[in-house]
């Protein structure tokens, strides 16, 4: 498309004619990502209020269609990768992210706790060493979701400000232990991801929300009914990481919610069907 009728189509986005209106969106929306970057451009340089809001939600509503196919493929391919998932999710928020610098975090506090544990030989003691790094010398930190605040659901946000919620966080500890290959696990509450820990002769849970703190069976059982949810075996078994994002989009759609955003919340509801 030429520069000149780029402008034609976008001078369109003011006509009063809804059909006009409606299929020069249409249009812009076909092209997907290729267009967002000129799209871009002009919502920085048009004065006119009207044109800069319909580009504003044409970019939105295109990010939002290459998310959800992202997540479709995440579901059909079975790959079930819980980092590339969550990546997926952070991105459609903050576009311009890159997966390998992620990557490259995560490994070097992989790395960092690696060396940490290189003298403990039990596994509380193992644990404890990631606790050591992540909270005591890294300096990751809990947020509280009141109020809502749905930056602290993207890995951006929270390697960035080290500032998390119970999903981040949780997900966060999760991938680590994984890497180092700590039989840790995830558990799913309504509106909380905890761990668990297993092996042949301990189990056990982590709030690492709360710096990594080691709880039991009743002290979850005494969560759960003080919360108001019933009594659910789920709770307390080990989560599928499909399970685990399903989780923390049907946290993130109801933060979305609470701050006004309904586009955005509209959105993680449609990836939320997808997953659930």
């Amino acid at each position: 498309m030429t520069d000149k009728e780029f402008l034609a189509l976008v001078s369109l986005l003011e006509d009063t004619d809804v059909i006009v209106k409606t299929e020069i969106e249409k249009k812009f929306r076909s092209m997907g990502e290729s267009i967002i970057p000129r799209l871009e451009v002009m919502r920085e340089k048009n004065k006119q209020s009207t044109i800069k809001e319909r580009i504003i939600d044409i970019i939105e509503d295109i990010r939002a269609q290459v998310c959800i196919k992202k997540v479709k493929d995440w579901c059909d391919i079975g790959k079930n990768d819980l980092f590339e998932a969550w990546f997926i999710i952070s991105q459609y928020h903050y576009p311009k992210i890159e997966i390998d610098i992620f990557r490259n975090k995560i490994n070097r506090l992989v790395n960092m706790i690696w060396l940490e544990m290189t003298y403990s030989t039990s596994y509380s003691d193992r644990i404890l060493a990631m606790n050591r790094v992540l909270y005591n010398i890294e300096k990751y930190h809990s947020h509280s979701q009141t109020p809502a605040k749905p930056e602290t659901f993207f890995m951006s946000q929270l390697f960035e400000r080290k500032e998390a919620n119970p999903f981040s966080m949780g997900i966060l500890y999760l991938l680590i232990a994984q890497k180092l290959e700590l039989t840790v696990s995830a558990i799913t509450l309504p509106n909380y991801l905890a761990l668990r820990y297993d092996d042949d002769k301990n189990s056990f849970y982590i709030d690492s929300f709360n710096k990594g703190t080691f709880f039991n069976k009743n002290n979850l059982e005494e969560y759960i009914r003080d919360s108001g949810f019933e009594n659910n075996p789920a709770y307390y078994l080990p989560a599928s990481n499909r399970n685990v994002i399903a989780t923390l989009l049907k946290n993130l759609q109801e933060s979305f919610e609470q701050v006004g955003k309904k586009h955005k919340a509209k959105t993680i509801g449609a990836l939320l069907e997808i997953v659930a």
